[in-house]
């Protein structure tokens, strides 16, 4: 996964804090088996979305709606078969 220019990544690892709307790409070089997990959190304005590279796999075909509330915190878990990302969402952690 490579992380688009607007989000900033602090000192928790997987932790995003955008400000804007953003792409989240996918790497060319995904190992079968591994995965990991994503903290998303909006910015203090909230309402931010995240669009997702054509290789991220979602439960029904449906990438996750995140939760628009200021400060709000969604957690996305990944695991890959080698070809694709595959997505589960837990949101609005408060």
């Amino acid at each position: 996964m490579t992380t688009p220019r607007e989000l900033e990544i602090y000192g928790l690892p997987n932790l995003l804090i955008f400000a804007s709307a953003s792409t989240i790409s996918l790497s060319s070089s995904l190992a079968s088996g591994s995965s990991f997990i994503l903290f998303v959190k909006q910015d203090g304005t909230g309402s931010r979305t995240l669009t997702w590279a054509t290789g991220y796999k979602w439960p029904s075909g449906t990438p996750p709606t995140l939760t628009a509330t200021a400060n709000a915190t969604d957690i996305i878990r990944f695991v890959s078969d080698g070809i694709y990302l595959y997505g589960t969402t837990t949101n609005n952690l408060s």
